[in-house]
């Protein structure tokens, strides 16, 4: 009885550690490997830790954000790690909004005017963005220009969408007129 639990216990061992990768040699598992495949960073060596001015077209509306197609490097800034922005051109990138941490254990959050500003855009407009590549292909937007600014500010959130929220007041019903006579 003694051996029969001995043998299960090193049996459920061995296929645990074999199930949680603990006979690999000593090699950890791929990053960002899917479907047998390791991820390789799309992004041009020569483009990686850009940061600047990106000139082009909206090609696609994302979920938080758009797939710009690059027609043009305006502007290359100081703090920029690229060593060949110009590789840039013709690519399309992925550009988000910036993210903002949590205060006091809070959670963070994309910023909500650059969201704004990349909702309002449309496939096909010609738009040039200050942007900063922060991680693999993506690109988040370094600052927005007064008029983006103020394009972000008059965004409307279309009815339905998630997490819309209605400032008080301002909702679609009008408040009901009370009652009049005995009617409770």
């Amino acid at each position: 009885m003694r051996r029969q639990l001995w043998l299960a216990l090193a049996a459920f061992l061995v296929c645990g550690s074999l199930a949680f990768g603990g006979d690999d040699g000593g090699k950890k598992p791929e990053e960002g490997k899917r479907d047998g495949a390791k991820k390789e960073n799309p992004l041009p060596e020569g483009a990686r830790g850009f940061v600047g001015q990106l000139k082009g077209a909206v090609e696609k509306k994302l979920d938080r954000g758009i797939l710009l197609k690059v027609a043009e490097v305006v502007k290359t800034a100081e703090a920029s790690k690229a060593t060949d922005a110009k590789v840039l051109v013709g690519l399309s990138v992925r550009v988000g909004p910036s993210w903002v941490k949590g205060e006091e254990g809070k959670k963070g959050h994309p910023d909500e005017l650059q969201m704004n500003f990349l909702r309002s855009l449309e496939a096909g407009k010609e738009v040039t963005l200050s942007v900063k590549n922060v991680e693999r292909e993506y690109f988040a937007l370094a600052e927005l220009t007064p008029e983006q600014t103020e394009a972000a500010k008059s965004y409307k959130k279309p009815e339905g969408d998630k997490g819309e929220k209605k400032p008080e007041g301002e909702g679609d019903k009008k408040p009901e007129q009370p009652k009049t006579g005995g009617e409770f």
